[in-house]
C-alpha cells in the first residue's frame, strides 16, 4: 500500500510540474530564458527553442502538423531541412541590408524547391497572448474613444521579445485619440513575437478599428 501512495504522489507531482512550467519568459535584464514556443494562428506550425540568459542552449525545432521538418543550430548557423526521407544541410547568408537568404552549407546555391519548402513553414507572425479575441477585449476595456465615430488605423511594432513600441495613428487625425491610443497600447502585455529565417524579429502590425 505504501508503494502505491508513493507512486501516486510522484504522479501528481509530475502533473503539477507540467502545469507550472512557464514558457516565453525573460529574465530581469529582458533576456530570453527557458523554453520559447511559438505557433501559427491555426496551430499547424510550431517553432521551439531554449535559452539561458539570452544564449541559445538548444537547436531551434520546426514542426508542421506535429512532424519535425527542420532543425537549426543558431550558434553554428547550421540548418537541417527534413522532407520525408531527405535531409538537406543549409545555412543563412546574412546580406549587407541585414536580410537573410538560404544557401547550401558548402556556400553553393540551394535548390529553389527546397528553399520554398522551408519558407512554407519558417515564418510566424506575432500573436497576442490568448488570441485576437483577447486583444480586442483589451482594446475595448482600455481605449477611451470619447465621442469619436469613424475609422482609424493604429500601427505599432512588436519587437523580438514581444514588447510593443513605436505606436502611431496612421489613419484618423484626432490628436486626443492619437495620444489615448499611444497611452493604451503602451500598457499592452507582451505579445508572442514574430519569427523568420531562424531568428525572432521586429514586426510592424497594423490594427484597423471602426467605431459606429
Amino acid at each position: 500500500m505504501k508503494k502505491h501512495y508513493t507512486l501516486l504522489a510522484l504522479f501528481f507531482s509530475l502533473i503539477s510540474l507540467g502545469q507550472n512550467e512557464k514558457i516565453n519568459q525573460l529574465n530581469k535584464e529582458n533576456q530570453k530564458t527557458g523554453v520559447w514556443k511559438l505557433s501559427s494562428k491555426d496551430k499547424s506550425i510550431e517553432i521551439t527553442t531554449e535559452f539561458a540568459d539570452g544564449i541559445y542552449i538548444s537547436d531551434t525545432k520546426y514542426y508542421k502538423n506535429k512532424k519535425l521538418v527542420a532543425s537549426y543550430n543558431n550558434n553554428l548557423n547550421e540548418l537541417l531541412i527534413i522532407n520525408d526521407s531527405t535531409t538537406t544541410k543549409a545555412k543563412f547568408l546574412i546580406n549587407d541590408d541585414g536580410n537573410r537568404s538560404l544557401i547550401n552549407f558548402d556556400n553553393s546555391e540551394l535548390d529553389e524547391t527546397i528553399s520554398n519548402y522551408f519558407y512554407s513553414f519558417s515564418e510566424i507572425e506575432p500573436l497576442y497572448e490568448g488570441g485576437i479575441e483577447k486583444f480586442y477585449v483589451f482594446v475595448a476595456k482600455n481605449l477611451s474613444l470619447g465621442n469619436f465615430h469613424g475609422k482609424l488605423k493604429i500601427q505599432f511594432n512588436v519587437d523580438p521579445n514581444g514588447f510593443v513600441n513605436n505606436i502611431e495613428l496612421i489613419e484618423g487625425n484626432d490628436e486626443q485619440l492619437k495620444n489615448e491610443a499611444k497611452k493604451t497600447f503602451k500598457k499592452m502585455p507582451r505579445w508572442l513575437p514574430g519569427h523568420n529565417n531562424g531568428i525572432f524579429k521586429d514586426t510592424i502590425v497594423n490594427f484597423p478599428l471602426t467605431i459606429d
